[in-house]
């Protein structure tokens, strides 16, 4: 269901709210169907059935996007839609949707995307100067302060930091 539509549509499935970005083609290929006779601009409390999209990960500011974590938004890119229901719909009164990043497992693979990144980038500009066994150190150090702030004993083997 369509919560808001500006800035980009805030999309609900009900339990968790999500930024939506759709494409101009998708945006062309609905307003130009003569059966959609609500505007996209108007869509807001419709459901809609989403037939093509994808999900991108991009670096915002706070300025930028309210609906961010650690300077990420989780961004559903709608490539075509439709709208589902015929009129508008309203959510059971007991429903607050929260956002999507107050969901511990989408917060852990952001953070570990994060991390997955910080290590590799950082072997590689290690590695590039020579330094393998600095490298390795220095993703050890890492992976304990990161294990430190979230209370996980996990650390990579030797074979996993050097694959």
């Amino acid at each position: 269901m369509v919560r808001e539509i500006s800035p980009q549509l805030l999309l609900t499935d009900g339990q968790f709210n999500v930024a939506g970005y759709i494409t101009r083609e998708a945006f062309a290929q609905y307003s130009k169907n003569p059966s959609n006779d609500v505007k996209v601009t108007e869509l807001r409390d419709y459901m809609i059935t989403l037939d093509s999209w994808t999900l991108e990960l991009a670096h915002v500011t706070a300025d930028e996007s309210f609906s961010s974590y650690a300077g990420l938004e989780m961004r559903l890119i709608i490539n075509k839609f439709s709208k589902f229901s015929q009129s508008r719909v309203n959510l059971p009164d007991q429903r607050h949707p929260q956002n999507l990043y107050r969901d511990d497992q989408v917060c852990f693979q952001i953070n570990k995307f994060l991390l997955d990144a910080q290590k590799a980038m950082l072997e590689q500009q290690l590695s590039a100067k020579g330094g393998q066994t600095n490298a390795a150190r220095s993703v050890s150090a890492l992976e304990a302060h990161c294990s430190q702030r979230n209370g996980s004993k996990k650390t990579l083997s030797q074979e996993e930091r050097v694959a």
